[in-house]
């Protein structure tokens, strides 16, 4: 709790009052997919409301630890709606968003899963040294993640939500395509991008992939003579 004062130059010093807020509670369950209560799972909530001030929101937030009939109880919590989010110790992970003062949170912990792929051109060929974001719904929340390919095209992105997302090639230098895909907990989901690395390119005015530009390489023999 802060509050803001001003001493007087002189004279003697005034008595000061802070009031002191409880704050709410915040009451649920941790369970499995199955609906089975999760004991030991660590639970944090933090100010998720843009009407909460910032101050408030830089010290709204509390943790629990789930007990043996998986509930938890948070305090402490300024009025608003909170992020709670649920890690069991095998690693599975939950969140929802709840006001503060709710008493019946439930938080559904999953395995998170992964995507795995391979990034070849219009050819067949592998293309390594790219970017590969995925990004999409999952987990009740918004995720982005990122990868670079290997040597053989290869790409892997872990700790993935279980949600639906797409996969998409970053680069200015090819034209990519991007793929849905769905992310199921616990398990891996494979995929398989294809890009154009000529044709697309050179139809939106851009060099392809690994060729020089050849106006940029006059520009500066221009600029040589110039200088001597």
């Amino acid at each position: 709790v802060s509050q803001q004062v001003r001493l007087p130059a002189d004279g003697e010093p005034q008595p000061l009052t802070i009031a002191i807020r409880k704050g709410l509670e915040l009451r649920g369950r941790v369970v499995d997919a199955s609906g089975q209560p999760i004991p030991g799972a660590q639970v944090n909530a933090s100010a998720a409301d843009v009407g909460i001030s910032s101050q408030m929101r830089s010290t709204s937030y509390g943790g629990a630890r789930s007990g043996p009939d998986g509930t938890f109880v948070i305090q402490g919590l300024a009025a608003g709606k909170h992020e709670v989010r649920a890690r069991a110790e095998d690693g599975a992970t939950g969140r929802a968003v709840a006001e503060a003062g709710a008493q019946d949170v439930l938080l559904r912990v999953e395995h998170p899963g992964s995507v795995q792929g391979r990034v070849r051109a219009s050819e067949g060929t592998e293309v390594g040294g790219l970017k590969v974001r995925l990004y999409g719904e999952g987990g009740g929340s918004t995720f982005n993640g990122d990868a670079t390919t290997d040597g053989g095209g290869a790409f892997v992105l872990e700790q993935v939500p279980a949600g639906t997302y797409h996969v998409m090639v970053e680069t200015r230098a090819v034209a990519g395509r991007s793929r849905e895909v769905k992310v199921e907990p616990g398990r891996t989901t494979g995929g398989e991008v294809r890009m154009s690395l000529l044709r697309e390119a050179e139809r939106r005015g851009r060099k392809p992939w690994g060729q020089p530009d050849l106006r940029l390489q006059r520009r500066r023999r221009a600029d040589e003579k110039t200088e001597s």
